[in-house]
């Protein structure tokens, strides 16, 4: 989830630097580039291999869902800090190399940590220290694709989208070949054996993900001494927010200002309510889309699994692979649909429509099956291709309809607002799975999944009209202010 948040973030970012010139300057694509998407491919490799590994590492070592759940919590509140932290760092240093080799040692020590002490403590640091380091990808890949020609940005861009991507495809089949090995462990008891020589290549997995994050150093050592210029200064505050999209006009934060907004009668609630329930959407968004990130392995996999499916980690790692090749193509398919609106709106209707597969119903009465019976598993799947596609796409929708409508409305509420949703969403999501799954049972949060989902697009149904003004006044009478003020809320509509 992580890699497609950071993808529309870099895309953001880099929207402003393409015009509708194509002058060919003729630049030299430099060597820092290549070496770059060598150190994105490996760093997103090590990262993916984590994530469709860690329940059974968790698991072989004695350690529940709740576990699960803390160490996603504490790998996604990581990564929000992380990515503050670095946007200040590279102010200060000016330099994308020395940011890049910072923010691996960090992702290295992670991962060490986390292959050497597979204990509640230390997973649960080691999961944060990770999601810090990687909170410098939208910095990383804001140098790599740094050019004043037009087209060459554009290639620049699309290779690191997909090179990214391709990460995300070459992980789980990793997994799937060492989940395969069998190495001997010498251990007190005969069921200990069992169950570690069945998954023994888990906790060698840990470790190729270690020295896959220890090479991405070496290569940025590599690129430092290849390129010792110092790079442009890449100003920012809050890489999440700070550069605003409106059209083609991009408001910093910290020079804009709030507008008298004079309320109209076709807003339907005042600007700071509008805001709110946006952003309390976005909040739902991410907290449907963190129970499948959070469930689906435990659910399905035969080695602590809640199901009768009973999988094994290699089918798994299988399923993950074609499951990243159909989220990439349907992103690229998404991105050449510009009515944002719609797209959000479809794409969580898709994750509706997932949740309900994979819930078992009672039929007449329409209720939730119990936790021990499971639907068939095409169905199943079916429902999880759904909610993976459609989540991502939300996310990417979600945060471009409020680039395009509210965040230059009451800047400092709303960038707070949004931002604060995005990192709670994250931070609530798997908690909220791991209390359901502990206490009711996994069905139930599937059923959860589905209840959230549809709140979401209610809530954007009752905005609709409202962000459909906005989006109109906003476009043909840009110098006319539109909304009310704090002072004007309260006026009658």
């Amino acid at each position: 989830m992580e890699l497609y948040e950071n993808d529309n973030l870099f895309e953001n970012d880099q929207q402003y630097l393409l015009s509708d010139s194509y002058q060919i300057v003729g630049s030299k694509t430099p060597r820092r580039y290549w070496i770059g998407l060598i150190v994105i491919l490996l760093s997103n490799i090590s990262l993916s291999i984590v994530s469709v590994a860690i329940w059974p590492y968790l698991h072989i070592n004695g350690l529940t869902i709740s576990i699960l759940a803390i160490a996603l919590a504490s790998f996604h509140s990581g990564s929000s800090i992380g990515r503050k932290f670095f946007s200040y760092y590279i102010e200060k240093t000016k330099s994308y190399w020395l940011l890049l080799v910072t923010s691996l040692v960090v992702t290295f020590i992670g991962d060490v940590v986390y292959a050497s002490y597979p204990h509640i403590s230390s997973i649960v640091i080691s999961r944060f220290i990770v999601g810090f380091g990687t909170g410098s990808q939208v910095v990383l890949q804001n140098l790599l694709s740094d050019s004043t020609d037009s087209i060459l940005l554009k290639y620049r861009v699309s290779k690191i989208t997909l090179f990214t991507s391709i990460a995300y495809v070459l992980g789980p089949a990793l997994v799937a070949a060492l989940s395969t090995i069998d190495i001997p462990y010498h251990l007190s008891t005969s069921t200990q054996v069992e169950r570690y020589n069945y998954f023994n290549g888990i906790t060698l997995i840990g470790w190729i993900a270690a020295f896959l994050t220890l090479i991405s150093i070496g290569l940025a050592l590599l690129g430092k001494l290849l390129d010792n210029s110092i790079t442009k200064h890449y100003e920012t505050t809050n890489t999440d927010e700070s550069l605003v999209r409106n059209n083609n006009n991009i408001i910093n934060n910290n020079n804009t200002t709030t507008f008298p907004y004079k309320s109209q009668k076709s807003c339907i609630f005042p600007p700071k309510v509008t805001i709110f329930i946006f952003c309390f959407s976005h909040f739902l968004i991410f907290n449907a889309g963190m129970i499948l990130e959070m469930i689906f392995i435990p659910y399905i996999i035969d080695l602590g699994g809640m199901s009768s499916y009973n999988w094994s980690l290699t089918k798994i790692s299988l399923f993950f692979m074609g499951l990243g090749i159909s989220c990439m193509i349907a992103s690229t398919v998404s991105k050449k649909i510009q009515n944002q609106e719609y797209l959000l709106m479809g794409s969580i209707l898709l994750v509706i429509v997932g949740y309900c597969l994979m819930i078992l119903w009672n039929l007449p009465t329409f209720s939730v099956a119990s936790n021990h019976q499971s639907p068939q598993i095409f169905r199943f799947l079916l429902g999880v291709v759904f909610v993976a596609i459609g989540f991502p796409i939300a996310v990417s929708s979600s945060i471009k309809m409020f680039f395009d409508l509210f965040a230059s409305i009451h800047p400092a509420y709303s960038n707070v607002v949004f931002q604060f949703s995005t990192n709670l969403g994250r931070l609530t999501g798997p908690i909220w799975t791991a209390l359901i799954v502990s206490n009711i049972g996994p069905n139930n949060v599937f059923f959860f999944g589905f209840i959230i989902s549809l709140t979401s697009l209610i809530l954007l149904l009752t905005l609709k009209k409202s962000t459909k003004y906005i989006s109109s006044v906003t476009n043909i009478q840009r110098n006319v202010p539109i909304i009310s003020d704090d002072d004007t809320d309260n006026y009658k509509f």
